[in-house]
C-alpha cells in the first residue's frame, strides 16, 4: 500500500468521526509493505492503535455487515 493511501485512510477515518459517522477499521484487512525502517506488522500495528482513537478496530471475524 502506497503511503499516500495510508494517508487517506488516517484523514478519512478522522473526518468520518468528526461529523459523527461511526467509524470502522477491520485490523486485519489492510496491508503495507515493509520498509528500512519497520516491517509490515509493525505499521499496521501502530496504524490499528493510533486509529483506534477514533475508530472501532475490529478483526473481520467480528464485522458484522448491516
Amino acid at each position: 500500500m502506497e503511503k499516500s493511501a495510508l494517508l487517506v485512510i488516517d484523514v478519512q477515518a478522522g473526518l468520518f468521526e468528526s461529523q459523527g459517522y461511526d467509524t470502522t477499521l477491520v485490523s486485519n484487512a489492510h496491508s503495507t509493505y515493509d520498509t528500512e525502517v519497520l516491517s509490515a506488522q509493525d505499521i499496521i500495528n501502530h496504524h490499528n492503535l493510533t486509529l483506534a482513537s477514533f475508530a472501532e478496530v475490529v478483526n473481520s471475524k467480528g464485522v458484522v455487515l448491516k
